[in-house]
């Protein structure tokens, strides 16, 4: 804030006696007083008086009033429009980016201009295995794959974890596609493979796994005999099953055990927790908004709603809410200020959904509040 500088009076700046004559005062004999100073005097004394009057007073009533400089006002008027979020803009044409992004027979790819995929390959470690030079993801997706593996190979000694498929662009998709209805059938090739534009693999969030033995034999991840091992890794770094058996009905493909989709966290967690599929999520997600309640998982695991306004004042934590996207060229999203970090994703739909983590929040859910529970019972789809 930019402050006034006073500038200070010169020094002798009054007039001084002149040598050898000295200052003297001359009082008027007869004269009586003088007007000039008479009402002189009584100005002065009313001006005290209304001062006096002024600083003693009571302030509506309650507390002495006194005189607001500049600097006092200004920081009054901080302090009332305090607010403890800031604002941000994303394009409303954002909603088909993100990690959140539903992609299936009603919600096409939208193919960006430019990704951010990476060689598999060309960034692996001895970690974990790829069965082709050429397969690409998305770099964040690839990075998380290269942690759990560590993790698993530290934890268990499994080495042999196998990339078996990762990102298609829409001509790989349509070979694919192809060939099932060539060999198996149209039908087969509805249950098993996503028309071309419509397929997560056009994401570079998805990837297919299986372990494959050192003498070339594969074995599916469900017998390898760290299923269990890997599964729980794979949630925790934020993927999740995206095509299970008992969900078939819903998202129009067959079980397919080795498919995991990149959601990030706390996501994947809240997803395994509740047994949501995507399809159902980004319906979940959409109850819990900036203006009414937001989903809050808090340091102590419990899964709830709060008021926006009383999770942000969380030192610790994650919030999730749903921001419909706007008419215009930008959506304004209100982000708490305390936030350590924050993420919006698209859902490929028809908004974006704000993850939120506060502090040195841990991911893990303990227990699930009832408000919750009640509104995944809404969301579960039963064709």
């Amino acid at each position: 804030m930019n402050s006034g500088r006073g500038r200070p009076s010169p020094m002798g700046a009054g007039r001084s006696a002149r040598p050898g004559r000295r200052l003297r005062y001359v009082k008027r004999h007869g004269s009586g007083p003088n007007p000039g100073l008479v009402i002189f005097a009584a100005l002065i004394a009313i001006i005290i008086a209304v001062s006096f009057f002024v600083i003693f007073s009571k302030k509506g009533g309650e507390g002495p009033a006194y005189f607001e400089t500049e600097t006092e006002r200004a920081t009054a008027e901080t302090e009332r429009v305090k607010d403890p979020f800031f604002r941000i803009e994303v394009p409303s044409s954002g909603v088909s980016e993100g990690d959140l992004i539903l992609v299936n027979y009603d919600h096409p790819y939208v193919f960006p201009k430019k990704t951010g995929l990476v060689n598999v390959y060309a960034n692996k470690t001895d970690d974990f295995k790829v069965a082709y030079t050429n397969y690409e993801l998305e770099e964040r997706v690839l990075d998380r794959i290269a942690s759990l593996a560590a993790e698993l190979r530290r934890t268990t000694g499994e080495k042999d974890l196998t990339v078996n498929s990762a990102y298609r662009s829409l001509e790989d998709q349509r070979g694919v596609w192809d060939m099932y209805e060539r060999e198996q059938g149209i039908e087969a090739a509805r249950l098993y493979v996503a028309e071309p534009g419509k397929s997560e693999h056009h994401t570079g969030l998805a990837v297919d796994l299986t372990v494959v033995r050192d003498d070339g034999s594969a074995v599916s991840i469900r017998d390898c005999g760290h299923y269990e091992e890997i599964d729980g890794l794979l949630v925790d770094y934020g993927f999740v099953l995206r095509y299970p058996g008992n969900k078939k009905d819903v998202t129009h493909i067959e079980n397919e055990p080795w498919h995991y989709r990149y959601v990030g966290e706390p996501h994947s967690r809240i997803m395994t927790r509740t047994g949501l599929c995507l399809e159902e999520y980004v319906g979940f997600l959409k109850e819990y908004t900036a203006d009414g309640t937001v989903l809050f998982l808090g340091p102590d695991g419990l899964l709830t709603s709060l008021v926006f306004d009383e999770a942000a004042s969380a030192s610790d934590g994650y919030i999730v809410f749903f921001v419909p996207a706007e008419s215009g060229e930008y959506t304004r999203i209100a982000v708490p200020d305390d936030a350590a970090e924050y993420l919006v994703s698209g859902n490929n739909a028809d908004g974006f959904v704000v993850t939120v983590k506060l502090g040195d929040a841990d991911d893990g859910i303990a227990s699930v509040a009832p408000s919750v529970s009640e509104t995944v019972k809404k969301h579960v789809i039963t064709d």
